[in-house]
């Protein structure tokens, strides 16, 4: 019997320092540089970091994310990478992945840090998209050449109200984030700002 428990302990011991979670498979436990790990930890996974235990990075970045944000971070920044904005309040949401609820973050959680996309979103088939202002503005996005461009306007209606520029509803994990006008144009300047390599 106490070999067992040795045996159980143990495998979630290799599980945690994996970045795994010893309970089940979470998204976005250590699973490279743009992913963060348990509690908001940095490349790799792990413990630590972050805004304490059960707040980690979401999927792919998030609060911790990759690390932490320059201390002159813009707002944008700050909303796109962690869901706080610079005035420390938790940017509030409906829908989206039950563990974005549990474990907040931002867009960065499901979209990376460079805005480019291409993570599944757990659970389910979802991939996110690239977000960058110069992708959603374009006459094709991912792909498809029935897009309809995004402007300012029509973008801030998806982020709030998950609605496309065609009418469509976005797919499930997309949240409907309550953004200030503030908020929300400091993030589209923000999208604007990420460049075709991923940097600001």
């Amino acid at each position: 019997m106490k070999a067992g428990v040795v045996v159980i302990v143990a495998a979630g011991l290799v599980l945690a320092g994996c970045g795994l979670p010893m309970f089940g498979f979470m998204p976005g436990f250590g699973m490279g540089e743009n992913q963060g790990g348990m509690a908001g930890s940095g490349p790799g996974g792990g413990f630590g970091g972050g805004f304490g235990p059960g707040m980690g990075p979401g999927m792919h970045g998030g609060l911790g994310g990759s690390g932490s944000l320059p201390a002159d971070a813009s707002n944008g920044q700050r909303i796109f990478e962690t869901g706080v904005n610079i005035d420390g309040q938790r940017v509030a949401f409906a829908g989206g992945p039950n563990w974005l609820v549990m474990r907040g973050g931002g867009c960065a959680a499901c979209h990376g840090t460079d805005g480019t996309g291409g993570f599944p979103i757990m659970p389910g088939n979802v991939v996110a998209p690239d977000i960058r202002y110069e992708s959603l503005a374009a006459a094709e996005h991912a792909g498809d050449e029935d897009h309809v461009p995004y402007d300012d306007a029509s973008l801030a209606r998806a982020i709030r109200d998950g609605i496309e520029p065609n009418g469509e509803s976005l797919a499930w994990p997309m949240p409907q984030w309550d953004l200030s006008d503030r908020d929300m144009a400091d993030l589209i300047d923000y999208l604007k700002e990420l460049g075709g390599d991923g940097q600001p």
